[in-house]
């Protein structure tokens, strides 16, 4: 079956009419529509659900966005074929590159999952990324997340935007020195707004008051005017990031969000390193990365108890938790990885320590993904105290990467603690 010349195609679970709800929320009046060139861009970079949502893929459902009467089936493999031949050959200039095609398809799929954890990274990113794994940073010296907003309580506010949160400050990094801690929101970047529903949301309330006569005409322009010069210089969160975490040296100018407070910073870029263990008043400061095992066993006691600090540990994937495991705790199994589709995968090491050592960990929200599943599967098996509250995102990630040097997470499952017996 062919695709007819021009018929737009949207999978089943990304439609037309789910895309333009994004557009719809951004678009809040005609006094804001200089946005939308934006949004319509970076919308590729960037999922706009939560993780815990899961979108509807298992279909091979393809959707006219002019007209849904003209919906026609046609198979994953067949589809992506046809439309690779219909760029080369009908493309203005000649594409030479292939891969560039297929990292531009892995980006929309991987986009397609709407899943936080699984995000698709361009050469500089991916390269930072793998950097931060081994503990070298760049930029601000920092771990940079996106956070949901809470759902709006309007039944007809689909869109979000997430914020772009501090998710560790890398210890004598700029971003340290410029007292910047975990969970401060990024509010702007040079001068320029990140964008977020919250002010959109602001100026729609005030226009259902002023639709109601409760405010003067004067107090709506003035709001209107407020927001149009925001959104004419503002950039989207995926744009942000990379201005803060690539890049040796310059400047950037950020303001941040703490609470109820504005704070100013002005950091100077430049390189920065966090190590896989150090003691730290009394504490082993633990940052799950590769060689993290050995590093922990050249500096546990033999015996009695150990207080482990798993704060400041964003990111880790399986194989560095069962590094971490296998220096702390005996051979056996701690729980599994599991996925929506029934499939349960055994977090087990083979080896572990001979020690009976009972830790205390050190836990808070920056205790994200691996590092939170490693405090729970210490603490199931009774060998670990936890104090503090960690993140409830005990998402197990897998890294990939692509032969152009691009590259993308993607959440194999969720951690389930050993049940007791």
């Amino acid at each position: 079956r062919k695709l007819r010349h021009g018929l737009r195609v949207t999978y089943k679970g990304m439609s037309a009419e789910k895309n333009s709800m994004f557009i719809a929320a951004i678009i809040v009046t005609g006094a804001v529509s200089a946005t939308l060139g934006m949004v319509v861009r970076d919308r590729v970079d960037l999922p706009i659900r939560d993780y815990h949502e899961s979108a509807d893929l298992d279909g091979t459902r393809m959707a006219s966005a002019q007209d849904p009467k003209e919906a026609i089936d046609i198979p994953e493999r067949e589809y992506f074929e046809q439309m690779v031949e219909m760029l080369k050959q009908g493309y203005v200039e000649p594409i030479t590159d292939d891969q560039k095609l297929v990292s531009g398809a892995v980006r929309g799929m991987v986009v397609s999952l709407e899943d936080m954890n699984s995000l698709f990274m361009d050469k500089d990113e991916f390269r930072v990324f793998q950097n931060a794994r081994e503990g070298q940073y760049e930029g601000i010296g920092a771990d940079l997340l996106f956070v949901m907003p809470p759902k709006s309580t309007d039944p007809n506010d689909d869109g979000r935007i997430p914020r772009l949160a501090v998710a560790a400050v890398t210890p004598g990094g700029p971003a340290d020195k410029a007292g910047v801690k975990q969970g401060d929101i990024v509010d702007t970047v040079d001068g320029r707004w990140v964008f977020n529903l919250e002010e959109f949301e602001a100026f729609r309330k005030l226009q259902q008051k002023f639709t109601a006569k409760q405010i003067s005409v004067e107090v709506i322009q003035k709001a209107r005017n407020e927001l149009r010069a925001k959104t004419e210089h503002g950039v989207m969160p995926t744009k942000a990031k990379d201005k803060l975490i690539v890049g040796m040296d310059g400047t950037v100018k950020v303001t941040w969000l703490r609470g109820d407070k504005r704070i100013e910073t002005t950091l100077t870029k430049g390189p920065s390193r966090a190590e896989a263990v150090s003691s730290v008043g009394g504490a082993l400061q633990v940052r799950l990365m590769p060689g993290v095992g050995a590093a922990l066993s050249s500096k546990l006691p033999t015996s009695g108890a150990a207080t482990l600090d798993l704060r400041n540990n964003p990111f880790a994937d399986v194989a560095t938790i069962n590094e971490a495991l296998t220096a702390l705790a005996a051979a056996g199994s701690y729980g599994s990885i599991a996925n929506a589709r029934g499939s349960s995968k055994p977090l087990s090491i083979a080896t572990g320590s001979k020690s009976s050592l009972k830790y205390k960990l050190l836990v808070d929200k920056s205790t994200r993904g691996g590092a939170a599943i490693l405090a729970q599967a210490l603490s199931s098996k009774g060998l670990a105290t936890i104090e503090g509250s960690a993140s409830t995102d005990l998402s197990a990630i897998e890294v990939n990467k692509l032969p152009d040097g691009t590259g993308f997470t993607l959440t194999r499952g969720y951690y389930k603690p050993e049940a007791s017996k």
